[in-house]
């Protein structure tokens, strides 16, 4: 409870407008008083973790040059990434979207802007799935820990779901954190994505926690 309350304490001392929170399910007591303490309900994440202990830290792009091919985003590809996300996330329901208060138009440009900013960042790596110049799929992983790795975004294109790539995108992005020193990878999704969650369990990640997330307006 006065972890809650110093949340909100130092948001406000900061001048900040919305302090979104990720709060454990369990106890429940816990997002009983963050409630209570005015917070609005988004979404229930499940976050699943698996361990790089077993796989190889050879990575290649994967598929053909003049098909699909799996490789690392390219410094010139700023505007289709962020175009990417914008088709792929479009209709995703999320914690933005749950609060009236946001501008929807607004909420639509928060996954691109994250992939704008990964792309920038020194700790970020994103892999595609593209075609020629076209590019229909995305994974895009961060670092969070001394030996931990986390996939932020990933989604694949309606126009390839069904034919493994989704399956072959989240192995290449196990290889890559591997390669890159992390011991495990997470991934978080709302609860009721059955779609990637069944994905992400066949590639050996196991749910390891759910969280609310809760908006508050200071």
């Amino acid at each position: 409870m006065a972890s809650i309350d110093a949340a909100l304490l130092r948001a406000r001392s900061e001048l900040i407008d919305l302090l979104i929170l990720r709060i454990p399910v369990a106890p429940m007591s816990l997002v009983q008083t963050a409630i209570a303490r005015g917070g609005l309900f988004g979404d229930v994440l499940t976050v699943s973790e698996c361990s790089l202990k077993e796989f190889s830290s050879d990575f290649s792009p994967e598929g053909d040059a003049e098909e699909f091919l799996i490789r690392p985003a390219r410094e010139g590809e700023a505007v289709a990434l962020v175009q990417l996300v914008k088709r792929l996330f479009e209709n995703y329901e999320n914690h933005y979207v749950a609060d009236s208060r946001l501008d929807l138009n607004k909420v639509r440009l928060v996954y691109p802007d994250w992939a704008r900013q990964l792309q920038k960042r020194e700790d970020g790596r994103i892999l595609v799935l593209a075609r020629g110049d076209d590019l229909f799929g995305l994974s895009a992983l961060q670092i969070t820990g001394a030996f931990e790795w986390d996939i932020a975004l990933f989604g694949i294109s309606a126009d390839v779901v069904g034919q493994g790539w989704g399956r072959k995108l989240l192995k290449a992005s196990q290889m890559v954190a591997c390669e890159r020193g992390a011991h495990t990878l997470s991934y978080s999704t709302q609860i009721g994505n059955l779609v990637a969650r069944r994905m992400v369990t066949r590639a050996g990640f196991l749910p390891i926690r759910d969280v609310f997330t809760l908006h508050f307006w200071l």
